[in-house]
């Protein structure tokens, strides 16, 4: 980080590639080090990818008060949250047992239409079958799937169609 620094470096693939290695080898000192570096004082050193690498962070470390941080800084810095981001607050919702802030991310994500994909419905049917989800609320995001394949926009993966199998025999 020093040497990107002297060089005087503003290449965001070099940046964001030393955070991410940061993040990998658990030196989360140095990954906001770095991050603090990229958004103080109103620089917009940071972009989309810093934030979900960061975000990727917080879900390693179940910091959930970090996520809404980072997701708040992604709105006000003008950034739309995409489905990588959204996807990982899901999983770190379900991961520390906030069952109302992921069907609040979950809402969010229909709100700013970004289509879930397989990952996303994965992801919340294997919340319902840990957390015994209402049914109401299972059926919810069954609707969310007939419209996805009503719609042909996609195509679900055998995950999901597995997820759905095991609550439905549950």
């Amino acid at each position: 980080f020093e040497l990107y620094l002297t060089a005087q470096c503003t290449d965001r693939i070099v940046v964001n590639s030393l955070i991410d290695e940061c993040v990998s080898r658990n030196d989360d000192e140095c990954a906001m080090t770095i991050f603090r570096h990229l958004t103080a004082d109103g620089r917009a050193d940071a972009d989309q990818i810093t934030y979900n690498i960061m975000m990727k962070m917080a879900v390693k470390n179940r910091d959930l008060a970090l996520a809404r941080r980072l997701i708040a800084d992604v709105k006000t810095r003008g950034f739309k949250p995409n489905l990588s981001t959204y996807n990982s607050l899901l999983n770190l919702c379900f991961k520390t047992q906030q069952i109302e802030d992921a069907f609040h991310f979950y809402e969010q994500l229909k709100v700013v239409d970004t289509p879930a994909d397989s990952f996303t419905f994965s992801i919340m049917l294997s919340g319902a079958k840990q957390h015994r989800f209402d049914v109401s609320r299972i059926n919810g995001v069954l609707a969310d799937i007939r419209e996805v394949l009503t719609a042909s926009t996609q195509r679900l993966d055998e995950v999901v169609f597995n997820s759905i199998l095991e609550i439905l025999f549950s």
